[in-house]
């Protein structure tokens, strides 16, 4: 009997080549970057990276929120990524 194709998986998987291509760039940007700059991008470098490996581990379990710690990592990873938008705009504004 064939397996039928799981969209979810095959979904989460192009996320974590996105997710990871998105920490590599950033990681990238911040050699560039001024100096009040650079640890916004290594967070959000670092918070791209723990996504990725949190869609991995998500295709292991099968859902987002299960285990409890796998929703609160990706939970802190969006609150990682707000405040690296937030702290970027505000050295924007700065100059």
């Amino acid at each position: 009997m064939a397996e039928s194709f799981n969209y979810a998986e095959l979904f989460n998987y192009i996320e974590i080549v996105l997710w990871s291509l998105f920490g590599f760039v950033l990681l990238v940007k911040s050699r560039d970057s001024k100096p009040d700059q650079t640890h916004i991008f290594y967070i959000s470098s670092i918070a791209f990276f723990l996504f990725a490996i949190s869609d991995y581990i998500e295709i292991q379990t099968g859902a987002w929120w299960k285990p409890w710690w796998l929703f609160a990592l990706k939970a802190a990873c969006v609150i990682a990524f707000l405040f690296c938008i937030f702290k970027y705009l505000k050295t924007k504004s700065n100059g």
